[in-house]
């Protein structure tokens, strides 16, 4: 498990493509083509993370997480896990 900090949604053409905003990680990765959309719901966009939402990863699955005290991120997250490059202070 894994937590990530959702970084902006980015549609290029039909493909939606969402980040995490520290280590890079696909969050979502859609080709909007490809989804079944019930009739009615044509204007309703496909469903992605709020940006700088925390975002558990497990597997396959994915749960938006509370946001905790500014601050303060919860034990597991991608930035405990990814070292800068030697040039970047911090």
């Amino acid at each position: 498990m894994t937590v990530h900090i959702a970084g902006l949604d980015v549609t290029v053409s039909d493909h939606l493509r969402q980040r995490c905003a520290w280590c890079g990680i696909l969050l979502v990765d859609q080709d909007l083509t490809a989804v079944a959309v019930p009739a009615g719901t044509e204007d309703r966009p496909f469903p992605r993370w709020p940006s700088n939402a925390l975002v558990v990863v497990e597997g396959g699955a994915s749960a938006l997480l509370p946001v905790p005290p500014m601050g303060v991120l919860p034990v597991g997250t991608c930035v405990d896990q990814v070292t800068p490059a030697p040039d970047v202070p911090r």
